[in-house]
């Protein structure tokens, strides 16, 4: 992936190259175990950059990751209450 962010909204100015990778893997399903072996990562540093990104964005768990991602891609506001 190029070292430009492709996300639309404000994901793009929020995340690194490594973490953007992860988000589309988690747009297309992917496990963490499976993103693991896509980028020659570890499952436990997978974890940790899934611990980073919820904090980043403010979510509670990898659905809410998933969700403010596609409303970053379509530029549709997130729709989480908190």
């Amino acid at each position: 992936m190029s070292s430009a962010s492709n996300l639309t909204g404000p994901l793009g100015d929020r995340l690194s190259v490594r973490e953007e990778q992860i988000v589309r893997l988690l747009l297309r399903g992917k496990r963490n175990s499976e993103i693991a072996d896509e980028l020659s990562l570890s499952a436990k540093t997978v974890k940790g950059y899934m611990t980073t990104l919820m904090a980043k964005l403010n979510v509670r768990n990898r659905l809410e990751v998933v969700v403010a991602a596609q409303a970053d891609f379509s530029g549709q506001p997130r729709a989480f209450n908190r």
